[in-house]
């Protein structure tokens, strides 16, 4: 029931359901591995960030480490650096020594001296030594990683200098300013690019026509999924899919005529879930109303500006594997530690508190012609719990950093990765039956408002 120019002009509305008025839980969850991503993107964390009742939190947790996750989900772990799938970060191997020196003879001297008793030992502690040895390529050439980043970075860029010199040399010859601008403007992939190009996709092997109708039938692909999970609650037993394909069922099927594709990667990690969960919560805040966690959820994914936190950094910081997640990681970590203060400073009568807000469906916004403001909010309506990850490794200068940065103080504590808290008396008793109610989606994508009254 709104008030002011609303009542005046007898608007009616539809009261909000009464479960909008329970406790729900804004969470950011984090994944296990680091995730492939598209050229130009190093390799980083993914995030998913949404809300949900606080019962289900655990529910939900479960079921996004299962094949019963949804297709987001599912795309980030098909994607994911698994250890037993790819090689770890390998730095770039520097050339410390001058040209025509003998690394191995400078180690020798300055390790063991200039005289050298035995030949022998010396040559194990070089080996051992030979940490950020030879780099004998040219210093022209580029250094790949995994994904062949750094190789698709040197041809755009040699594009683009081919093209600057282009400009260059017609405004030398006398070209009009308008000439020398459409060179400028051309695309950076001409045909020298796509050709380099050309020979480096034809290393992977195209799918057979069996193959291809497997991968894209996206149903099928789905049940099994399900079919090769664990069951993430008892509820979910009713639900076990049975597959119209019988070949799905033989594993032999899977390692042999459909080899390579994304049926043989699920068949490899999905039945890990169970025992190493891939997604991982980072940080859960326990709100008093679904209206305070969608708008919390929706502001936690960008800066106070709406800035992307990625775009927050030069390009070039943007490009290095070893400091860009954990950036990325504190940036996330302190824009959510800083909605949830204020939050709990206006719910404790900071700043005049939150105009029109409401804790009970039938009952107008507080504030509404003077309603409601005859006493403070009771200490269930102000009530906010926050849950960090106990893995994360400043978790302990975290949870000092909550209630020493706010006025109000409010309980904060550690979870493990099926998000229990440690300390008995923050769990949140678990609803394990009924449908999930969750909103959530990638860590830089935006979700569209509700209407929660």
């Amino acid at each position: 029931m709104p008030g002011g120019r609303f009542l005046i002009k007898s608007k009616l509305y539809e009261n909000p359901v009464k479960v909008a008025y329970t406790p729900y839980t804004v969470f950011i969850i984090q994944s296990r591995h680091l995730v492939k991503h598209g050229p130009g993107r190093v390799n980083s964390h993914e995030y998913l960030i949404g809300f949900c009742p606080a019962p289900q939190f655990k529910r939900y947790l479960s079921v996004l480490n299962s094949g019963y996750a949804g297709d987001t989900a599912l795309a980030a772990m098909d994607n994911a650096c698994w250890p037993w799938l790819t090689k770890g970060v390998t730095l770039k191997k520097t050339k410390w020594w001058e040209a025509g020196e003998d690394p191995k003879e400078i180690i020798k001297e300055s390790v063991i001296g200039t005289e050298v008793a035995d030949p022998t030992a010396a040559n194990g502690i070089f080996e051992s030594l030979q940490t950020s040895a030879v780099d004998d390529k040219p210093e022209e050439e580029y250094d790949s990683d995994d994904d062949d980043l750094a190789y698709d970075i040197a041809l755009v860029e040699g594009a683009k200098q081919e093209l600057k010199a282009k400009a260059k040399a017609l405004k030398k010859a006398g070209a009009s300013t308008a000439s020398v601008l459409a060179v400028r403007a051309l695309p950076f992939v001409p045909e020298q690019v796509l050709a380099s190009l050309k020979g480096h996709i034809q290393k992977r092997k195209p799918l057979t026509d069996q193959q291809f109708e497997y991968v894209s039938d996206k149903p099928k692909l789905r049940d099994y999924s399900k079919y090769i999970s664990h069951l993430p609650a008892p509820s979910y037993k009713k639900f076990i899919p049975k597959l119209s394909d019988p070949n799905l069922e033989d594993p032999a099927f899977i390692e042999g005529a459909l080899a390579g594709t994304i049926y043989q990667l699920r068949k490899h990690y999905i039945p890990t879930l169970e025992k190493e969960r891939f997604w991982i919560p980072l940080v859960a805040v326990t709100l008093p109303t679904r209206p305070l966690a969608r708008v919390v959820s929706r502001l936690v994914k960008a800066l106070p500006r709406g800035l992307p936190y990625y775009a927050s950094m030069p390009v070039e910081d943007r490009k290095c594997k070893l400091s860009y997640p954990s950036r990325i990681l504190n940036l996330r970590l302190i824009r959510m530690k800083s909605l949830t203060v204020q939050v709990a400073e206006r719910l404790a009568g900071f700043f005049g508190g939150f105009p029109g807000i409401r804790f009970d469906p039938n009952l107008p916004g507080r504030g509404v012609n003077g309603i409601l403001l005859q006493a403070p909010l009771t200490e269930e309506q102000r009530r906010i719990t926050v849950l960090l990850s106990n893995s994360y490794p400043r978790v302990e200068e975290e949870i000092s950093l909550y209630n020493s940065e706010s006025r109000v103080k409010f309980a904060v504590g550690a979870m493990d990765e099926l998000g229990n808290a440690l300390d008995p008396s923050l769990d949140i008793a678990q609803d394990e039956e009924g449908d999930l109610e969750v909103e959530a989606t990638e860590g830089d994508k935006g979700t569209t408002d509700g209407n929660d009254g």
